[in-house]
């Protein structure tokens, strides 16, 4: 007899398990969770973390961070500025950020910037751009007027409207163009196309650009007016025993170029004139020159691969005094008030005396474990050592004060636009920092640069 089984009503349904209540914490962690993955709701930056007790001496404060998020297209320079920093990747990307605070101000792709990109060029003027609305064609530029013959074609049209910019410009040189942008702001102004390769850094001043350039069958020197898209260049200066790629020196009103074949030219700005009463007008050093130059009210500084380092008279090309180096020089000299800083490989930074010594310059101190000249104050040289630390070296003595523990940092900044001992230093990854040292009782903040 088979066993029969009891009939269940349509209205009857299984009982279901208790359901797992969720905290609300966790529901909109989950919710948070989707949404990044959707590409929104992403977390905030933590802020920075700041005590009211006073920091310990000889340490370094962070002044302020940013991280701008860059690991697929990894940080590659920074340029400080007088009110800007300036971050360049691999990929041809600026970063404009406030100096004072490290908020960006704009960030923009440069043309062919991926390929090369050289420092950018602040003009602190403002400067007036006249821009044409839009190009006249070839065909109409070309109508040809014969005498007693009527013209069959279309009437050649009225020259083009123009907008006129008033802006206070940097300018982004890549290999063979000069992009123009408002500062702060990143507005794209215009872009001019060169023909020829733009070998060195660029200086200038007024709407004037100098640079050094290689051409087809030789190397030169030009000026460029960077308000004139389509026949900027307002002179050249051909250098046939050697190209230019250091980046010139620009004083009031003279330029002064170095070139590989040993080289130093000190012309005019504005009709590039030779100006110093040398033969051929040139200073001559013992060997290819590729440091960019360096220049205060009197003299200028110029490294060369002779192993010297040279302070010339800027009037007229005359050695004030020279330091003779453990290696060939290819670093430029970092200018400061009353020191230059020379990185020698054969010895490391050396401290030299602007005022006073030998003709022949002997370092006030040498340090060997370093490579880089960073920033200065009253008290200090900062440095940058082989291992990436950051270490004070007292001014007078050379005696090394203290230096970071942390070195993940390994992209950083020469900071010549003020002597407030402010490092600039940023990883591969795109988190950017300024630090200052702690030197006076009372400092409160955040220490940094001692964590690994």
């Amino acid at each position: 007899m088979k066993q029969q089984h009891p009939v269940r009503s349509p209205s009857h349904t299984p009982a279901r398990p208790p359901e797992r209540r969720r905290s609300l914490p966790f529901l909109l962690a989950s919710c948070c969770a989707a949404l990044v993955l959707a590409g929104g709701c992403r977390p905030k930056p933590r802020p920075a973390v700041k005590t009211d007790e006073s920091l310990p001496l000889q340490t370094f404060a962070r002044q302020w961070a940013t991280n701008l998020k860059s690991k697929n297209d990894p940080l590659r320079q920074l340029h400080v500025r007088a009110d800007s920093i300036y971050a360049y990747t691999a990929g041809g990307r600026v970063y404009s950020l406030a100096r004072d605070s490290g908020a960006v101000e704009f960030t923009r792709p440069i043309k062919g910037g991926g390929t090369l990109l050289h420092a950018p060029v602040v003009i602190n003027e403002k400067i007036t751009f006249s821009i044409p609305r839009r190009e006249i064609g070839i065909k109409e530029q070309q109508q040809v007027v014969r005498p007693g013959v009527k013209p069959t074609g279309p009437t050649p049209p009225a020259a083009p409207p123009r907008d006129e910019y008033v802006v206070t410009p940097v300018i982004f040189p890549t290999a063979t163009t000069m992009e123009v942008l408002e500062q702060k702001t990143g507005r794209f102004i215009t872009a001019s196309e060169l023909k020829f390769t733009i070998r060195s850094d660029a200086i200038g001043r007024a709407g004037m650009l100098y640079l050094g350039g290689a051409y087809k069958g030789g190397s030169r020197t030009a000026a460029v007016d960077v308000r004139q898209p389509y026949v900027p260049v307002r002179w050249e200066l051909m250098t046939p025993e050697g190209p230019v790629s250091a980046a010139p020196a620009l004083g009031e009103d003279a330029v002064y170029f170095a070139s590989e074949g040993g080289y130093v030219y000190a012309v005019t700005a504005a009709s590039r004139e030779p100006i110093w009463p040398l033969p051929g007008g040139v200073f001559k050093t013992g060997a290819a020159i590729f440091a960019d130059l360096a220049i205060d009210a009197d003299t200028v500084y110029v490294a060369s691969t002779d192993n010297k380092l040279y302070a010339l008279n800027r009037n007229n090309g005359k050695i004030r005094w020279q330091y003779f180096g453990g290696a060939a020089l290819r670093t430029a000299p970092s200018v400061t008030s009353d020191t230059v800083y020379q990185y020698d490989p054969g010895t490391g930074v050396a401290a030299i005396d602007k005022a006073t010594g030998e003709f022949h310059r002997k370092p006030r101190w040498v340090a060997a474990d370093a490579t880089q000249f960073l920033a200065a104050d009253e008290r200090n040289a900062y440095l940058r050592t082989r291992d990436n630390r950051i270490v004070a070296q007292d001014k007078k003595t050379g005696e090394r004060k203290f230096s970071s523990v942390r070195h993940d940092f390994t992209i950083f900044a020469t900071n010549l636009v003020k002597e407030d001992g402010v490092v600039y230093a940023g990883t591969k990854q795109g988190r950017i920092v300024a630090v200052r040292p702690v030197l006076k009782p009372g400092t409160v903040g955040e220490v940094v640069m001692v964590e690994q």
